[in-house]
């Protein structure tokens, strides 16, 4: 059973890393060749003094998502893979959170580049609904 068990914690993951990928590749599109994750790193990479300053949880985010790609390189190309263990429940977590944290705009590319022009319709659509209570 524990064979089983660890076989689906892999496919499991690799499933969703798959989306992952494919939500990076949406997001992102592609550049020299790199796409998906590894575009998503490279940019993490190239941004990380102002992610670091600007965005909470960045160093973390840069190093699990390195991790969970090396977990999914590791079950893409070594044989009988799939049968060892290749990644953690936690992991597959970090991939299902990173995942909802894309779709929601709250990942840390996404937060690095949200600026003064996306809060300020915010705060007028804040005041105008004060307005509309009052």
């Amino acid at each position: 059973m524990k064979g089983t068990s660890m076989k689906r914690l892999n496919v499991d993951f690799f499933d969703e890393f798959k989306e992952l990928d494919n939500l990076c590749i949406d997001l992102l599109g592609e550049e020299d060749g790199k796409r998906g994750v590894s575009l998503y790193i490279e940019k993490m990479s190239n941004n990380a003094r102002r992610g670091e300053a600007k965005v909470e949880g960045w160093d973390s985010d840069y190093k699990n998502l390195k991790d969970v790609r090396h977990a999914r390189n590791r079950l893409a190309h070594s044989q009988g893979s799939f049968s060892d263990k290749m990644c953690t429940k936690d992991q597959l977590a970090f991939v299902r959170s990173f995942k909802a944290r894309i779709q929601n705009g709250t990942d840390p590319l996404s937060l690095l580049h949200e600026g003064p022009e996306k809060a300020k319709p915010r705060r007028r659509f804040s005041k105008f609904l004060i307005f509309l209570l009052i």
